[in-house]
């Protein structure tokens, strides 16, 4: 394991769920050595995630899913003790060891927490497949909510008194209708132009929203001379709101019209990307 991958681990024990039964010693051992996942013979204070649970990808009961939740705790519990212990150590080869016991239970903590994602991973799947039937848009939400996933795993309780799907499904799919919206109004908003027409400006124009001429207009300003000229005189973006066709864009600045047309299309480009980018848009 990478030291990037050690410091997320470590990252992700800091933060446990405490329970009353973690601060008794018999209690805990009975949590750990309960736990479904637990490699049979492994002693509890040395705990090790079995093989075939590792390799293993089915749902949970609710009483295995009750007690993987508190044994992860439990363990993330036991490594930021046990850190503290060390760092507190004055002798260096004390230090080392108990260094070594916080990394075998913050590994295990990890290995439980691991078991359960990949558990839940086909709830992601099924709430993205009922939100959508675009491949594209539905690959894209199971990103979305696989984030999620990863977020609330570390915050469910089991004394909340439901299983963590219920949890985790309503966190997932409201996020997931979020990046839908957000994608309506993108594609509402910046995408919804009109093909753009050499002889015919004022359609371009009609694309904006007009309401928004004021942000586009600042934009504009933040540009090149000579894009922000032609786009404005394209567009009529002046007091006179005359609009220029490309051919006499390209006799007043020496350029043909098609290199005029070029540079429209990447100045339009970029307008629009700003635009999305000041709103608020998904890129």
């Amino acid at each position: 394991m990478t030291i990037i991958e050690e410091g997320w681990r470590a990252a992700a024990c800091d933060g446990y769920i405490d329970h009353s039964d973690f601060h008794i010693p018999d209690r805990c051992q009975k949590i750990l050595e309960s736990c479904p996942s637990r490699r049979s013979g492994s002693d509890w204070r040395s705990f090790e995630v079995s093989a075939a649970w590792k390799q293993s990808r089915c749902s949970l009961s609710e009483a295995d899913e009750r007690s993987l939740f508190l044994s992860m705790n439990c363990l993330k519990f036991l490594a930021v003790r046990r850190r503290a212990q060390a760092e507190s150590s004055s002798g260096e080869e004390a230090r080392r060891v108990a260094g070594q016991a916080t990394s075998s239970l913050e590994r295990s903590a990890w290995e439980v927490r691991e078991q359960i994602l990949t558990a839940n991973v086909v709830l992601v799947r099924s709430i993205a497949a009922r939100l959508t039937l675009d491949r594209g848009l539905r690959e894209e939400l199971v990103g979305v909510g696989n984030l999620i996933l990863l977020h609330v795993v570390d915050r469910f309780d089991v004394r909340f008194g439901f299983r963590f799907s219920t949890y985790a499904g309503k966190a997932i799919r409201r996020e997931m209708l979020r990046t839908i919206r957000r994608k309506q109004e993108y594609e509402r908003r910046v995408l919804t132009y009109p093909e753009l027409d050499p002889e015919s400006p004022s359609e371009e124009l009609d694309a904006f929203d007009r309401e928004q001429l004021g942000l586009v207009s600042e934009i504009l300003e933040s540009m090149p001379d000579r894009e922000r000229e032609i786009l404005k005189q394209r567009f009529g973006f002046q007091d006179e709101g005359e609009t220029l066709s490309y051919r006499k864009l390209g006799l007043q600045f020496g350029v043909s019209p098609e290199r005029v047309r070029q540079l429209v299309e990447r100045s339009f480009d970029r307008v629009r990307d700003e635009f999305g980018s000041r709103l608020g848009l998904p890129s």
